[in-house]
């Protein structure tokens, strides 16, 4: 089974990943593993950066975004000035994205082999894995 109804998960550690219900997950009620899903950390992409006070902005990264092609973009304005820009790549192909400057920012990436990590790319091309979602945060310059 793949369920989507949570952020965590807990089980009695005989059944691994599978989701199904044995006769011991009574004993959860005291014990048990916790497991994190990727919608956790993929929520973290957004939760964590885009923050009360921003205001949602146009965003023109290329490639052109569109379902078509996987590729979705949001980006957020802080008051401070900063943008905060959030890429999802739906395809299950790498996808690189301009951002329309050559400053280094630092991009904190969900995938399928990382949790919100912290890289510094340069956001003339900011590289995307597969089914992944990346948040760049491009600091104000006064």
């Amino acid at each position: 089974m793949d369920f989507k109804d949570g952020l965590i998960y807990l089980d009695d550690g005989s059944q691994g990943t599978s989701g199904l219900m044995g006769p011991r997950t009574r004993s959860l009620m005291h014990d048990g593993v916790v497991r994190e899903s990727k919608l956790l950390w993929v929520l973290g992409n957004y939760s964590r950066f885009v923050r009360p006070g921003m205001v949602r902005i146009e965003c023109e990264a290329e490639p052109k975004q569109s379902v078509q092609n996987g590729v979705l973009a949001s980006a957020y304005r802080q008051p401070d000035g900063g943008i905060v820009v959030v890429l999802v790549n739906l395809s299950k192909q790498e996808v690189r994205c301009r951002l329309g400057s050559s400053e280094m920012v630092y991009v904190y990436t969900t995938s399928a082999a990382s949790n919100l990590e912290k890289m510094r790319q340069s956001s003339s091309e900011i590289s995307v894995p597969p089914r992944a979602v990346s948040t760049c945060i491009i600091a104000h310059r006064p």
